[in-house]
C-alpha cells in the first residue's frame, strides 16, 4: 500500500537525490569550465580513464548508496545492490537489451541504404565485428556510465518516482533529469558530449529513459537488465562507430509509449511493487510496506 506519508518521503529523497548527483558532478566539471588551469593543476585533467572523469560519473550511484545508508544502514544498501543483481527476467525482455539498441540501428539505416539505392555499398562490419568485438573483449567495462549512474537513476530515483506517479511520467521525468544532468559536459572539448547538439541528445536521452522504464516495470524492478546492461551497450554502439541519430530514437520511443500505455506493463498482472524497493527510514516505519 502506497500512504500519503511514503509519497512524500520519497519526494524528498528524490529532491536530495537530484541536489547531491547534480552538486558534486556540476561542481567537478564546472570547476574545469570556469578554471581550467587551476583544475587541472589540482585533479588533473578530465577525461576517461582520469580520476576527475571517475568522480564525476560515478555521482549518482555514489550519492544512492549514501543516501540508502543514512536511510536505513547496511541493510538498505544491500537491498539497492541486490536489485543491480536481479537477474531473472522472461528471455524476450533479454534479447531486447541486447539486441534492442544496435538492431534499431541496423534497421534503420539499411532501410535508409535502400531507399537510398546504396545497398550494395552497405557497411556491415560496426555491427558483425567492431561491436561483437568491443564486447567480447570486455573493453566496454572500461566505460564507467552504467555502474558509475545506473544505480542511481535506475536504481533510486525511478523506483521513486513510480511511487508518485505512473510509468509514463516518471520515464518522461527521470529522463529530463538525467539528459539535464550531462549539460556542463557540453562545455568541455574533452568529453565526447562536446560533440553533441543538445537537443539531440536531450531527446535521444528520454527515448533511452522510456525503454530503459519499460524494461524496468517488466523485469520486476532489474536495474541490471534495464539499466546497466544496455547503458554498457548504448555506449558501445557508439564506440563500435555504428552512426546513430538521437532524434530519431527519441521519436520512434516516443511513440511506443503512446501505444505502450500508462503503466507501460505486458501482461494482465503487473508483477513489481516500487514501493517495496523503497526501503523505510529506520526510525519511520510505521505504516511504510517494505
Amino acid at each position: 500500500m502506497v500512504t500519503a506519508q511514503l509519497k512524500r518521503r520519497v519526494l524528498g529523497e528524490i529532491a536530495v537525490f537530484t541536489a547531491l548527483a547534480f552538486a558534486v558532478t556540476w561542481a567537478i566539471v564546472g570547476a574545469y569550465i570556469v578554471w581550467p588551469l587551476e583544475a587541472k593543476a589540482l585533479m588533473g585533467p578530465i577525461a576517461l580513464g582520469q580520476p576527475a572523469f571517475y568522480a564525476a560519473v560515478y555521482a549518482p550511484s555514489v550519492v544512492a548508496f549514501a543516501l540508502c545508508f543514512a536511510h536505513g544502514g547496511l541493510q538498505n544498501v544491500s537491498r539497492l545492490a541486490r536489485a543491480g543483481l536481479r537477474w531473472r527476467a522472461h528471455w524476450l525482455w533479454i534479447a531486447l537489451v541486447v539486441l534492442g539498441y544496435p538492431a534499431f540501428w541496423l534497421l534503420w539505416r539499411t532501410g535508409a541504404a535502400i531507399f537510398a539505392g546504396d545497398f550494395a555499398a552497405f557497411d556491415f562490419d560496426p555491427w558483425l565485428a567492431t561491436l561483437p568485438a568491443i564486447v567480447i573483449s570486455w573493453q566496454i567495462l572500461r566505460d564507467p556510465g552504467a555502474l558509475g549512474e545506473e544505480f542511481g537513476w535506475r536504481g533510486y530515483m525511478l523506483p521513486r518516482l513510480l511511487v508518485l506517479t505512473n510509468a509514463r511520467n516518471s520515464a518522461l521525468v527521470s529522463g529530463a533529469i538525467w539528459a539535464i544532468w550531462h549539460l556542463p559536459a557540453f562545455y568541455l572539448s574533452s568529453l565526447s558530449q562536446s560533440q553533441v547538439n543538445f537537443p539531440d541528445f536531450f531527446l535521444a536521452v528520454v527515448g533511452f529513459s522510456i525503454v530503459m522504464t519499460l524494461v524496468f516495470v517488466n523485469t520486476k524492478g532489474s536495474i541490471l537488465w534495464a539499466g546497466i546492461v544496455p547503458h554498457f551497450l548504448i555506449n558501445a554502439t557508439g564506440r563500435a562507430g555504428i552512426p546513430d541519430d538521437g532524434w530519431i530514437f527519441g521519436l520512434a520511443a516516443l511513440v511506443l509509449l503512446l501505444f505502450a500505455g500508462k503503466d507501460l506493463r505486458f501482461g494482465a498482472k503487473p508483477d513489481y511493487a516500487p514501493e517495496d524497493d523503497v526501503a523505510p527510514q529506520t526510525n519511520t516505519t510505521a505504516g511504510v510496506r517494505s
